[in-house]
């Protein structure tokens, strides 16, 4: 046989022929072993596609194409027992072959890792343990989830009830929460609130700050106003705005970020915070412009609290500068410090306490207190407040009216005395006539009827005086010329004063009429000037001069004397020895004399009170020691003058906002000038000597723009401060005043040359203009 052909090899089944149960026998297993492995990687693929969570996939995938491909070699088997397709079993043999070593490299090496698997035993322990943790954890979780619902509720109830607005909107500023108090807040229900835009609570102005801030949270991760409370405003279904207080948090779930604010409704606290505010505002205003002193200070007298007016009354240049100072030092008396505080103790309050205090710079005050104690919550004394009133210028006032007062007495006495006086010395004189008449010419006794009539006469002019001082004197009024009273007085009054005094008259270049008596009125000169002379023991200068005066409001108010209306001003200066305090308040006293006794009988100027008081004219004087003195009457001009010099209607007056140095040592003076200055604007910085005046210059010289300046200070009179004042400021810009006339400050050398000068009592409207004018020039 020839076997050089696959052609040539037959069937292998004609080789079973020989034993036919053979055939079968390798047909059948082979056919039931193919579908045996057929179903094997079948199965295999089904459950691996069931559990692709299962380790060594692609392994046990490979693993069931190796059975699959030896299923196919035990088909190939039986089908080449009738047919010799034996390259088609070769070919699936190999490819089995492939196969099986493929998956034995990849399986053998997983050996290990296999057997690392738990058992099935344990891994059904392991699960039955899990179950049962799970079970447990699901027992933990029901009731977790029944508290969280609770607590759900609760905090439901705590939204829906606050009273407060809280609202929750999406990062899309959509509301996603909406409480009954923003309903109640803003006038939405939750049904019209609710998927809306934020922006309808919102004013415009906040919209686009609130965009702002969202973006930045996103962006950065950090919200900008975490942990702080915002007072905004918010936006009322009317479209009423209102305060608001607002606090914003986030929070973040499977649904993403949200934003939660809780805004409160602040409109009536700050309706009361502003109500608050309105009363301090109005306390504050009383407490700074109050004219009473109002101060607080501990139980040992330091002062912790001091309004303006208190500080000005104790000579401190503003309240700081006195706090934590001593209030100990300001009084005189420690003795009345010592009974102030024991009445405090006792009573705990004390009402209109007068004291006699020291300013800062020495000077008295005259003070009311009223004070209580204060105490804290054991009753424990812990300070005092009170109001404090300086009442100098009312009890000058009241000392000024009991004078006025004792005047008016004793011109009732006076006016009874020379009423029964005169009635005997008519029958004195009427006796006198009889025995003239009668008596022979040569007779020794005629002169001693002189000497009765002589002295009878005296008397006659002395109970005229009397009358006139009371005002019960019959006085001849008619419109006479004061200039030419003066005029022709001159030569008379010139030989009264002697040789060694100068006598100036400055009248007037308009003519002054008044309704005056002459004579009285030549007897007030006189007298006037008899008290000058007596003055200037050593020669001195005596001015008279006249002008008209215009007295408003303003001079009333200031001077604290004076009718409005136009008047006579007649002014007698001398430069003699001056008086003190003391002699001022009684110049004007019937029987009060400076003069050795037998040398007067002290009524000259008591007459000269009476004879202007009888005009319905007043009369002042202006004096210090060794400085002279200046009396100034005042008298109503006739009507003739008044027709056509009616006072002028009141032009507003100029006006400035320049920094002034006020220099007066006089206190009254002091405060009502710097009045009128400051309500025209003026800032004034005040100083009471000359030695403070160049200290306060020197601090403020680059603000000062003008010094108003007595010129008779203590310790440095106004020539001297200037002099060193304009060392420093070579343009400085000053007026000066004094109670003496400019002749007599001239005569004196106390007035510098070609300087500003005023004249008092001053004017405040001439003061004013004249102020401005210096400024301008």
């Amino acid at each position: 046989m020839d076997h050089t052909t696959i052609s040539d090899y037959m069937a292998h089944g004609f080789c079973l022929l020989w034993e036919p149960q053979l055939v079968w026998l390798h047909v059948i297993s082979d056919i039931l072993t193919g579908i045996a492995y057929y179903s094997i990687p079948i199965a295999m693929f089904y459950f691996a596609y069931k559990r692709r969570d299962l380790p060594f996939l692609k392994t046990f995938i490979l693993f069931g194409v190796f059975i699959l491909a030896c299923g196919t070699t035990h088909f190939l088997a039986a089908y080449t027992v009738y047919v010799p397709a034996y390259w088609q079993q070769g070919i699936v043999k190999a490819i089995t072959a492939v196969v099986s070593v493929l998956s034995a490299i990849l399986f053998i090496p997983m050996l290990p890792k296999a057997i690392a698997l738990p058992s099935l035993t344990k891994a059904l322990e392991d699960v039955r343990q899990l179950n049962i943790r799970l079970k447990n954890q699901l027992d933990e979780n029901q009731v977790a989830a029944k508290a969280l619902a609770d607590s759900e509720t609760r905090l439901r109830s705590i939204v829906q009830t606050a009273q407060d607005a809280i609202i929750s909107i999406s990062r899309d500023n959509e509301i996603v929460l909406w409480n009954k108090g923003a309903e109640q807040i803003f006038g939405y229900t939750s049904d019209e609130a609710l998927g809306n835009d934020i922006s309808i609570i919102m004013p415009p102005r906040h919209i686009q700050p609130h965009k702002q801030a969202v973006e930045q949270f996103f962006a950065t991760g950090r919200l900008k106003y975490n942990g702080k409370v915002l007072e905004l405003s918010g936006l009322r279904k009317d479209g009423s705005e209102f305060p608001i207080e607002l606090s914003v948090a986030t929070w973040e779930t499977t649904d993403g970020v949200f934003f939660t604010g809780i805004i409160r409704d602040v409109s009536e606290r700050k309706q009361i915070e502003e109500d608050l505010h309105k009363s301090e505002r109005n306390y504050r205003s009383l407490f700074e412009t109050i004219n009473d002193g109002i101060y607080r200070s501990t139980i040992d007298g330091r002062f912790t609290m001091l309004n303006p007016a208190g500080a000005r009354m104790l000579g401190y240049d503003s309240p700081d500068d006195a706090i934590g100072q001593s209030a100990i030092q300001h009084w005189e008396d420690p003795e009345d410090r010592r009974r102030f505080i024991e009445i405090l103790g006792k009573e705990h309050s004390v009402r209109f306490y007068a004291i006699r205090a020291l300013r800062k710079d020495g000077k008295n005050v005259l003070m009311e207190l009223s004070a209580r104690l204060l105490t804290n919550a054991n009753e424990d004394s812990v300070g005092i407040e009170g109001i404090m009133r300086d009442v100098t210028a009312q009890k000058h006032l009241e000392t000024q009216l009991r004078q006025a007062q004792k005047m008016e007495a004793i011109g009732h006495l006076a006016g009874g005395i020379a009423h029964d006086f005169n009635n005997i010395l008519t029958g004195i004189i009427g006796y006198y006539a009889i025995i003239d008449r009668k008596m022979k010419t040569d007779d020794p006794s005629r002169p001693h009827l002189s000497v009765i009539k002589d002295l009878a006469l005296k008397a006659a002019n002395l109970t005229n005086s009397l009358l006139a001082f009371s005002r019960k004197q019959v006085i001849d009024v008619k419109n006479t010329s004061i200039n030419d009273i003066v005029f022709k007085m001159q030569n008379i009054l010139s030989r009264i004063i002697g040789e060694d005094i100068k006598l100036t008259a400055q009248l007037a270049l308009e003519d002054l009429t008044a309704k005056v008596d002459r004579g009285q009125i030549e007897q007030v000169l006189m007298n006037l000037v008899t008290n000058a002379r007596d003055a200037m023991p050593n020669g001195g200068t005596l001015t008279i001069s006249t002008q008209k005066q215009a007295i408003d409001e303003n001079f009333v108010r200031a001077h604290h004397y004076g009718e409005i209306g136009n008047y006579v001003l007649i002014s007698v200066s001398d430069t003699g020895i001056g008086m003190d305090e003391k002699t001022k308040e009684q110049i004007f006293e019937p029987f009060f004399s400076t003069k050795e006794v037998g040398k007067g009988t002290g009524l000259g100027l008591a007459m000269v009170y009476g004879i202007i008081k009888q005009h319905n004219g007043f009369i002042n004087l202006y004096s210090e020691p060794n400085q002279g003195t200046i009396f100034r009457i005042y008298l109503p001009l006739a009507e003739s003058e008044k027709e056509g010099e009616i006072i002028p209607e009141k032009i507003p007056l100029p006006t400035g906002n320049e920094t002034i140095l006020l220099v007066e040592d006089d206190q009254s003076v002091m405060n009502v000038t710097k009045l009128f200055l400051e309500d025209c604007g003026y800032k004034v910085i005040e100083a009471v000597d000359g030695d403070e005046a160049l200290k306060v210059f020197i601090d403020n010289k680059d603000s000062i723009k003008l010094v108003i300046s007595d010129l008779i200070l203590p310790k440095k009179h106004g020539k001297d401060f200037y002099n060193d004042a304009k060392k420093i400021v070579p343009g400085m810009k000053v007026l000066f005043m004094s109670g003496y006339t400019a002749d007599v400050i001239s005569t004196k050398g106390l007035l510098p040359e070609g300087m500003n000068f005023m004249t008092k009592p001053v004017d405040p409207d001439k003061m004013l203009r004249r102020v401005r004018e210096i400024l301008d020039s």
